[in-house]
């Protein structure tokens, strides 16, 4: 966008003021209007030229648009892994480089922030950490880690069915034969 060293009034719609000058949508339009309002009728704009600068200002705008989009995938993103690590094992570094590990309990999440994890008693940023794992299973007893020691409702499903038989050959017919036989001669 055109840069001026002439301080603009933004407008609300037009978001805060930009360092070094820059141009709104809204001060740029109201510029060309006001470039269009005044010009030399003598000497008119050059339709080249205008037609240049309102591509560039669509290709602009539609960047913009493009870069926002692409910051909320970002932030969904950050956010979707964030939350798949909980229950996890992480390593992270602390901000004195001093390296933890611990089970995520819990994932937080703040406009315009990258999320933290509830590691601990720590909060901590997502960039630090830099190793995840699965979490060790619990520790039981033998005895509980037997068949036989488990209560019918902690069976497996497929440790209450009954066995299936084994098939049986079909039986006899009238003339002694099984089916599927050849007849004797």
């Amino acid at each position: 966008m055109p840069k001026t060293n002439a301080p603009t009034k933004k407008s609300d719609s037009d978001g805060p003021a930009k360092p070094g000058g820059d141009l709104g949508k809204d001060a740029f339009l109201k510029l060309l209007v006001t470039q269009l309002k005044y010009q030399d009728p003598s000497n008119p704009m050059d339709n080249r030229e205008f037609l240049a600068q309102t591509a560039q200002f669509t290709t602009v705008e539609k960047l913009n648009d493009l870069a926002e989009t692409q910051q909320s995938l970002l932030s969904a993103q950050l956010q979707l892994g964030a939350s798949a690590l909980i229950g996890k094992t992480v390593s992270y570094t602390d901000t004195e480089n001093k390296v933890h590990s611990g089970i995520v309990s819990a994932a937080k999440f703040f406009t315009g922030a990258p999320p933290t994890l509830r590691v601990g008693d720590a909060d901590v940023a997502l960039a630090s950490v830099t190793e995840i794992g699965t979490p060790a299973p619990a520790a039981t007893s033998p005895a509980a880690q037997s068949p036989t020691a488990q209560s019918p409702t902690a069976q497996s499903p497929t440790a209450q069915t009954p066995p299936v038989p084994a098939p049986q050959a079909p039986a006899p017919t009238q003339n002694g034969q099984r089916p599927g036989q050849p007849a004797s001669s």
